[in-house]
């Protein structure tokens, strides 16, 4: 977690997913295969990084805000091996956060159905980010292939990013560029529309881009 990351609103949105008809869900590789540079994403040097999935529709359905997420302590580096060695884990790894919808937000999921669930904060700000713990195990695979859970379904990572645009205009430096056209270019991409909640969908394609793949570590309670 980040140094802007306390104290602040958050939000979590439901979308029940589909499959479109006529069609099944599949991995598109992007035109890049094992040794190849992915075209965009976090690590060009991964293929995995730029594949992403077709033939599902996610469908808004609810939106519930209004907690803050917690006092903790901040990290400030990661807990894996860099360079062979371990950096350590700090106070703010490792930890859970759990939500309690009450009242109108409070869902009801119907057997039967898939669902999938975002979380993000309310209002930008300074160093408001926050990392999930994931499983990202395909990038040792030579194939392109969904990960299963223990009754065999498959399951991915969605996101939601900027204005939605995809692939994202991206620079090789690690500044913001001097020309003023693409600055506000890039600075256009990376914002949310007003109305996004109902009206820009998730993707497995954004920027950073996050592997197709990832899923997140998570446990609902469910009440009758």
């Amino acid at each position: 977690m980040m140094a802007g990351a306390p104290n602040a609103e958050m939000y979590v949105v439901f979308f029940e997913v589909k499959t479109k008809k006529g069609q099944e869900l599949r991995i598109n590789e992007n035109g890049t295969s094992k040794g190849d540079l992915a075209t965009h994403g976090f690590d060009h040097q991964l293929n995995r990084c730029d594949d992403f999935i077709e033939g599902d529709e996610y469908v808004f359905l609810h939106r519930a805000s209004g907690g803050v997420l917690p006092e903790m302590p901040v990290t400030t580096h990661p807990e894996y091996k860099r360079e062979g060695k371990l950096s350590g884990e700090q106070d703010g790894h490792l930890r859970y956060i759990r939500f309690d919808f009450q009242g109108d937000s409070e869902l009801v999921l119907e057997a039967g159905k898939r669902y999938a669930f975002m979380v993000g904060f309310a209002e930008p700000g300074k160093d408001r980010g926050i990392a999930w713990s994931i499983s990202t195990e395909v990038h040792q695979k030579e194939k392109a292939e969904f990960v299963r859970d223990e009754n065999g379904m498959v399951k991915w990572g969605i996101r939601r990013e900027g204005d939605g645009s995809v692939p994202p205009t991206m620079i090789q430096n690690s500044q913001p560029p001097t020309d003023q056209k693409q600055y506000r270019k890039l600075v256009s991409e990376s914002l949310f529309p007003s109305t996004h909640f109902e009206t820009l969908k998730p993707t497995t394609d954004g920027y950073p881009d996050v592997d197709t793949y990832r899923t997140m570590e998570f446990y609902l309670e469910l009440k009758k």
